[in-house]
């Protein structure tokens, strides 16, 4: 959460009513195409900047960011936090090994 998004008042105890910037999934066997669009849609509407759903069995990694736009990330790219985690880069050759 960027600094300039928490409330004036400070961090609420608790549940936080704010969507994050930021969003990391591991995404499960189980889950349908349906469900994982239905969160990255309801993430994206709630003002979520960036979401990376990672997959270890493809080892890839989808990245989507507003308005619906996608990407998707294999073991040659790396994660770019880009302008909501700016700085942060990792390889994905990192990340499933």
């Amino acid at each position: 959460m960027q600094r300039e998004r928490i409330p004036p008042e400070g961090e609420p105890d608790g549940f936080w009513a704010i969507a994050p910037d930021l969003v990391i999934e591991i995404i499960s066997p189980s889950e349908t195409a349906q469900m994982i669009h239905e969160k990255v849609a309801d993430y994206l509407r709630a003002g979520t900047q960036l979401i990376w759903l990672v997959y270890p069995a493809s080892q890839t990694v989808m990245e989507y960011y507003p308005p619906m736009e996608a990407r998707r990330l294999t073991i040659e790219d790396e994660l770019d936090g880009g302008d909501t985690v700016p700085g942060f880069r990792y390889p994905l050759k990192q990340l499933f090994a």
